[in-house]
């Protein structure tokens, strides 16, 4: 038989098995924790607006501070937004989601918190949602809240005018009442 070769089974179910093993350690990598030590720590006293890149006007970060408790005592919804000057070399994703549970975002066994992060010199922003807020924000209108009410505010240097706006979209995201176009 020409062509024909008894190796062939042989060398394809290597491949298949490196494969599998390239797989298995990229899966591996994407979901490495991020370091304790390379998140803030948690702000003592609690609240749901730190400005720690120091980029928003301290009056705007106090009524927004109230705002977002008046709407987490109402909805028993926390939303909350943190500012840092940078993330380093993790994606933004990651260290958000990774930030709400370490700050513990959310009511305890509802896991409906919203954390909105702004990493300002890496310029990223992103919406990282608990599994009891995903329904009302989806990557999608996460996605929208961000193109159109927090980027063209930061890329006029507007940090106040961007985080509100992308704060109340939140708001009414949850509320059933903002329209993802």
């Amino acid at each position: 038989m020409k062509g024909s070769s008894i190796y062939k089974p042989i060398v394809s179910f290597t491949k298949n098995i490196v494969l599998v093993l390239l797989c298995a350690l990229q899966v591996n990598v994407l979901w490495a924790q991020i370091p304790k030590s390379d998140l803030p720590p948690s702000p003592n006293p609690p609240r749901l607006v730190n400005d720690l890149a120091g980029v928003m006007d301290p009056s705007v970060v106090q009524q927004l501070e109230n705002e977002l408790v008046a709407f987490d005592n109402a909805q028993s919804t926390q939303i909350a937004v943190v500012t840092v000057k940078s993330i380093g070399s993790y994606e933004i994703a990651q260290y958000a989601t990774e930030l709400a549970h370490h700050w513990g975002i959310g009511r305890k066994g509802k896991d409906n918190g919203v954390l909105l992060l702004v990493a300002v010199n890496d310029r990223k922003v992103n919406i990282s949602t608990g599994y009891g807020s995903e329904g009302a924000i989806t990557d999608g209108t996460a996605g929208t809240i961000i193109r159109q009410e927090i980027t063209p505010a930061f890329k006029n240097g507007d940090y106040n005018g961007g985080i509100v706006a992308g704060a109340k979209a939140i708001q009414a995201a949850l509320n059933g009442e903002y329209v993802n176009d």
